[in-house]
């Protein structure tokens, strides 16, 4: 079976490559905010806390990536090894896997 992929308009908190977004099913708000990486449309970190997801998009900006890239597999630079560091920091709370 074929995945079917679309866009939809969402509502975000944009900051540079990132957005963050709450999260919602079918409308309702299902708890907690989503880090999105919005050229390659990756979610990167799920948290509970708004302040939360603004600080850790704080974190990976101030990192040499190249962000603007709509390649998952291009979203590298010379701080791809600190980048893994920044994302296990918060992925424990959390589950939400990124494509990098």
């Amino acid at each position: 079976m074929r995945k079917i992929l679309h866009a939809a308009t969402v509502q975000a908190l944009v900051s540079g490559p990132f957005a963050i977004h709450r999260r919602q099913v079918f409308g309702e708000a299902f708890g907690g905010y989503l880090l999105i990486h919005l050229p390659t449309q990756v979610p990167i970190i799920h948290l509970d806390r708004l302040r939360d997801c603004r600080t850790a998009a704080a974190e990976l900006a101030a990192l040499n990536i190249r962000w603007w890239t709509c390649i998952p597999q291009e979203v590298r630079g010379p701080d791809t090894p600190r980048l893994s560091g920044v994302l296990d920091r918060w992925r424990p709370c959390n589950g939400v896997g990124t494509g990098w």
